[in-house]
């Protein structure tokens, strides 16, 4: 076998109540161009045939292994494939999706070529209605340290946050431990574990080919309803950060990072509509405690994040200064005042 081929990939798939889409999911992951992988099935408790279509396809093909566990999330489903994972390199993919039968030969010979720790694709963004739309992301560079990474891209609000359009060195997800946290505690598990894997890797690339078909349905887990305190869960995914940082002695400058990563996902918070200031209110007041908020409030309002943030997104002259504004009537309590600014 040659470098390429001794490479094991282990593919982790959760798996819950899919039975309409799961062949399909499946079928792809069997079927790719590059053999020497393990696909993981994760049996989430699903209630209707897709444990069984899952055993069906661990009988016709020593690959692939099923894993049946109690209902306990997405995040919970791709801890259980991690746990038991054999690969070199590992990757994700949800049951309603599925991969380009060339998505792992591609990605891997990328990585491999360029000696990277990570390598991102892109996807084809469809929904019942729609099929095959491009993905809009494209980086514009393949190869860079993580360093830069973080310089040109996050602050930009382009990184690529969804771990089923990355393959990953799965030795350094064993070294440091990184898993998926509950989506009821933070806002989109799948950037905190990415913003982990990001922080410990030393090289980056990217292939701006579309391997991965995302499906959006009306019952997905994107689709469908997840707890409120968007703004709680959001500061609760940059203290796991933070804490991730520090308890593994990483030498990394996250206070004007963090604040940046933030005000994106106050951004995001306040991006509903006029009539719904009163939530977003809501969600202000259950972090006015919290002082991590208030130190990434106050960088915002007058510290270096604030200038970064506004170079890196090109917003200039008085629409800069109305995001300090805005930040420093969040670090005084002024919630109301601060929503009904944004939408000035």
């Amino acid at each position: 076998m040659n470098d390429l081929q001794n490479k094991k990939v282990s593919i982790i798939v959760p798996i819950y109540n899919r039975e309409d889409y799961i062949d399909r999911c499946i079928s792809s992951m069997v079927n790719q161009t590059y053999k020497n992988i393990e696909i993981i099935l994760v049996d989430d408790g699903s209630t209707d045939k897709s444990a069984e279509i899952c055993d069906t396809y661990a009988g016709k093909d020593s690959r692939v292994i099923v894993i049946h566990k109690p209902n306990g999330g997405v995040s919970s489903a791709r801890n259980a494939g991690l746990d038991i994972m054999t690969g070199d390199y590992v990757c994700f993919c949800d049951s309603d999706d599925y991969f380009e039968t060339t998505m792992v030969e591609k990605s891997l010979e990328q990585i491999l070529a360029e000696k990277a720790d990570m390598c991102t694709f892109k996807n084809y963004h469809n929904n019942e209605k729609v099929e095959n739309v491009f993905d809009p992301v494209n980086i514009d560079i393949e190869i860079f340290d993580c360093a830069s990474f973080f310089a040109n891209y996050i602050h930009k609000g382009q990184a690529p946050y969804c771990v089923w359009s990355s393959i990953y060195n799965a030795s350094l997800i064993k070294e440091f431990n990184i898993r998926f946290c509950d989506y009821k505690k933070v806002f989109s598990e799948d950037s905190l574990f990415n913003l982990m894997f990001w922080t410990v890797c030393k090289k980056y690339t990217h292939l701006n080919d579309c391997l991965y078909y995302y499906f959006r349905h009306e019952n997905s887990l994107m689709t469908s309803s997840v707890p409120g305190d968007y703004i709680r869960r959001h500061i609760a995914l940059i203290e796991d950060y933070e804490n991730f940082v520090r308890s593994n002695k990483i030498k990394a400058k996250l206070g004007s990072a963090t604040a940046c990563l933030m005000w994106d996902f106050v951004r995001i918070a306040c991006a509903r509509s006029k009539k719904q200031t009163d939530i977003v209110v809501k969600d202000f007041q259950s972090v006015s405690d919290n002082k991590l908020f208030k130190r990434k409030c106050f960088d915002m309002a007058f510290g270096r994040a604030g200038s970064m943030y506004c170079k890196n997104h090109k917003i200039t002259g008085k629409n800069a200064l109305h995001i300090r504004y805005i930040a420093g009537l969040l670090l005084l309590n002024k919630y109301e005042q601060a929503a009904k600014e944004y939408f000035l």
